[in-house]
């Protein structure tokens, strides 16, 4: 949408330097091929750098999903975080979500968006829809009634 952002982006990945694989068959860290050693440096192999980057998405994705136009809140929460919250996850569509829950049911949600879109939020087997005013937030209940 912003073609002097995008331009700044593809001169900026031209200047990047290409993934390369070291002596050992890892993935390089550093645009050197470096022997390790007792000198503090981090050297990850493949394992560990799925699950550091995965962790994250992974924890996000049991908090909030969007899938085909719809935000579905607290789909997967872990018994064992009763309570909680969270605050300015992305959906699908543009959409950014904090949550608060206790004893594991959500207490509420606030859900904004630049854009006027609709989508459609789906929490513990109810589904509504929701109508973002730019700028403004919605705040829901367990219920997806809107309370402000």
């Amino acid at each position: 949408m912003d073609e002097e952002w995008r331009g700044q982006l593809t001169t900026a990945i031209k200047r990047l330097p290409p993934y390369q694989v070291n002596s050992l068959g890892h993935l390089q860290e550093w645009i050197e091929d470096w022997k390790s050693g007792d000198q503090g440096h981090n050297m990850l192999g493949s394992n560990q750098i799925d699950a550091s980057f995965g962790l994250t998405p992974g924890i996000a994705e049991g908090l909030l999903q969007s899938h085909a136009g719809e935000i579905c809140l607290l789909p997967a929460l872990p018994a064992s975080w009763p309570d909680g919250s969270v605050n300015g996850l992305r959906a699908r569509g543009g959409f950014e979500v904090s949550m608060q829950w206790k004893e594991g049911r959500l207490v509420t949600a606030e859900i904004r968006n630049s854009n006027t879109d609709a989508a459609k939020v789906r929490y513990s087997g109810r589904t509504g829809e929701v109508s973002c005013i730019p700028g403004e937030a919605i705040h829901l209940n367990a219920e997806l009634t809107n309370v402000k």
